[in-house]
């Protein structure tokens, strides 16, 4: 009886996992945009589409291609840290207008990308 618990339990919790990092995702990504120092683009040349896990297609997640990041509204960068986190397929840009220093590893929208609306 035991193992047949810890059997079932183990899965159930690697879902339940997934399905809070999925939600998380989602909430997230509905601020983008919206007073958020992240702002969803479609990129000419796109970036390459990296795949997320097949539980997380299956709850309803899907991958990003390209964010981009405006420091300034993200002091302390809590929010950058957290959606690098949460995000690890999508590249993240500097927006291309700011003048504020960007966070290791970012760097700004080179001359021969735009950003498509």
């Amino acid at each position: 009886m035991l193992l047949a618990v810890a059997a079932l339990t183990m899965p159930l919790g690697w879902i339940a996992r997934e399905w809070s990092i999925v939600r998380e995702r989602q909430e997230i990504s509905r601020r983008f945009d919206d007073g958020s120092p992240f702002k969803q683009v479609a990129l000419h040349p796109a970036d390459t589409l990296h795949d997320v896990p097949w539980l997380r297609r299956f709850l309803g997640d899907e991958p990003w291609r390209s964010l981009m990041y405006a420091p300034e509204h993200d002091p302390d960068g809590s929010q950058f840290r957290r959606v690098r986190e949460l995000f690890p397929e999508a590249t993240i840009w500097g927006w291309p207008l700011g003048k504020a220093p960007l966070p290791a590893g970012i760097k700004r929208l080179d001359q021969n990308r735009w950003i498509m609306y």
